[in-house]
């Protein structure tokens, strides 16, 4: 009989034990899922104010707008590096004497000829 008391005390240390446990458990998941959403709504309102959305946790779409000056952007920095070496031709074959027939901005490839000689 008295080892059944001890057993029976035991036990009921062991559930207290667990209950608290479990207790504490919850509060740590709940303050972790408060934390969670509060770097969620920083990282939503600072992509917003640079003209993103957010849909969920850690994936970022452009909206139409900043998704139009994206490309008109990159577009003006296509140009501009297609002018650059247009330049850069035209100064190599003036350089020779020589007068620009062709150029292939992609390839950066360009034929010089003779001045008033027109190709067949």
């Amino acid at each position: 009989m008295f080892y059944s008391i001890k057993a029976h005390q035991k036990g009921i240390e062991v559930k207290k034990a667990l209950y608290i446990t479990s207790k504490i458990t919850l509060w740590l998941l709940a303050l972790l899922g408060v934390y969670a959403l509060v770097i969620f709504v920083r990282l939503k309102a600072y992509h917003q104010d640079k003209g993103y959305m957010i849909l969920t946790f850690g994936v970022t779409i452009m909206t139409e707008e900043t998704y139009e000056a994206y490309l008109d952007t990159n577009i003006k920095q296509l140009e501009e590096i297609r002018n650059q070496k247009l330049n850069k031709a035209l100064e190599l074959c003036k350089q020779s004497g020589l007068v620009l027939r062709k150029f292939d901005g992609k390839n950066f490839s360009f034929e010089c000829d003779e001045p008033n000689r027109s190709k067949p």
